[in-house]
């Protein structure tokens, strides 16, 4: 059974503001203003809202504000049910009350639109600077009718925490409120750092008996510092995520330096290749020179000329040979220039799969703090190792492209020597031929 708490108790905290919501009799509302209090009004019937607008149609009391509108736990349009009880008018179903209200009757429904208390409240607070000053302080009251109650404190939001004591009179018997109260009410101001529920009894005519809940500050306390302690669980779990990808990130780079070297070794043997082709270019040069001289000796003897021409063409097969040899390094060139693209388009998947891993590192890291900055930097150190890694790479692309146009003009010479029409030139165009 809940603890009773007097009216006088009640009148002993009277709150600096209060936000009431639901059907509350003219009466009521008139001994609380004459009493000083200040009063956020929500009728949350808009069968009921042409009472209020009547009553108060000459001089609305300077302390109190009124909205019209229907409040719910999310804004949107909603199906509003009227009963042959106007007590039990809002968005339940027949079917929702009628176990409770046998003899309740469905008149009409029409289509509403409702709003969050928190919406209403925030935008009150921007557009009425009075209301801004009163709401900034501490220690309101809620005061709320019905058994439509869960969403609309639902819609409470974060002002929750601005309400020092939360009512509810309900609009059926007390043991079928109570029930509720502990199966429904309880639970959820439990969670938002209130006591456990007082009965209040009935205060006059007019003012029903019902429930009351103050908040329990030390118990609010305790319950951000485990939410605060979950929050360091989790940030912990998502460092200890970045540290095994940094981790991962780190033999990535160590991987791709060893690729690196690698590279630079076959660099190495391909311009050890280029300078013996160039040794031996120049050894064609020298042997060009001695056909001169043996041309030159021989011109007036045309079957020494055969001869030497029959000569030359063994010597021409034999660079032929020399051609074809050298093609085969060409293709192996360019057989180890397709293994590096291939190896080049993995680092670039690596590469992109990298970036990939480290745009979502950083959507996470965005809410961590000092710990996850460092990890960023240390991220941003390797992607600027790994394009130093891309600029050696096209480095030695274009060393081997370089090779390639040297072979290129190597093979250019050996073809011009091999030219069959050869044996129709005169001595001067064979001197001119193996000049070039």
């Amino acid at each position: 059974m809940p603890a009773c708490l007097s009216d006088s108790a009640i009148d002993r905290n009277d709150p600096p503001w209060q936000v009431w919501i639901g059907r509350f009799a003219i009466e009521q509302l008139e001994q609380e203003l004459e009493r000083g209090g200040s009063i956020l009004l929500f009728p949350n019937d808009p069968g009921h809202d042409p009472v209020i607008a009547e009553h108060w149609q000459h001089s609305q009391p300077r302390r109190l504000w009124v909205s019209l509108d229907v409040l719910g736990e999310e804004d949107g349009e909603v199906e509003w049910n009227y009963y042959n009880d106007s007590r039990q008018n809002g968005v339940l179903s027949l079917g929702d009350l009628q176990s409770r209200f046998p003899n309740l009757r469905l008149l009409e429904q029409s289509r509403l639109y409702q709003r969050r208390l928190d919406a209403l409240m925030d935008r009150w607070t921007q557009e009425d600077p009075q209301i801004a000053d009163l709401l900034a302080m501490e220690g309101g009251r809620l005061w709320f009718q019905g058994l439509y109650s869960v969403p609309i404190l639902s819609g409470v939001g974060s002002w929750i925490s601005r309400f020092a004591e939360v009512i509810w009179t309900p609009s059926v018997s007390l043991s079928i409120a109570r029930e509720h109260a502990q199966q429904e009410l309880n639970p959820w101001l439990d969670s938002a750092g209130f006591a456990s529920m007082q009965e209040l009894p009935p205060r006059s005519d007019s003012i029903q008996a019902g429930f009351v809940w103050s908040q329990d500050r030390l118990g609010r306390l305790a319950t951000q510092v485990r939410e605060q302690a979950e929050q360091i669980a989790v940030l912990s779990t998502a460092r200890d995520v970045l540290v095994r990808d940094y981790q991962h990130l780190q033999l990535h780079c160590d991987n791709c330096a060893g690729e690196r070297d690698r590279l630079s070794g076959l660099t190495a043997e391909l311009q050890a290749q280029l300078e013996q082709s160039s040794l031996l270019q120049e050894s064609w040069a020298l042997r060009c020179l001695q056909l001169e001289e043996q041309d030159a000796s021989l011109t007036g003897q045309h079957e020494v000329l055969v001869h030497e021409r029959d000569g030359l063409l063994v010597e021409c097969q034999s660079l032929m040979s020399e051609r074809e040899g050298l093609l085969q390094v060409r293709d192996g060139l360019l057989e180890a220039q397709q293994t590096l693209q291939a190896e080049r388009d993995g680092l670039v998947s690596d590469r992109d799969a990298v970036a990939g891993e480290r745009n979502g590192l950083l959507a996470e890291r965005q809410s961590l703090e000092i710990e996850r900055d460092a990890l960023l930097k240390e991220r941003e150190d390797l992607a600027s190792r790994l394009e130093l890694f891309e600029v050696d790479l096209r480095q030695a692309q274009q060393h081997r492209l370089q090779i390639r146009a040297e072979v290129d003009d190597i093979l250019a010479v050996l073809i011009g020597d091999s030219d069959p029409a050869g044996s129709a030139k005169t001595n001067g165009d064979l001197l001119d031929s193996s000049k070039q």
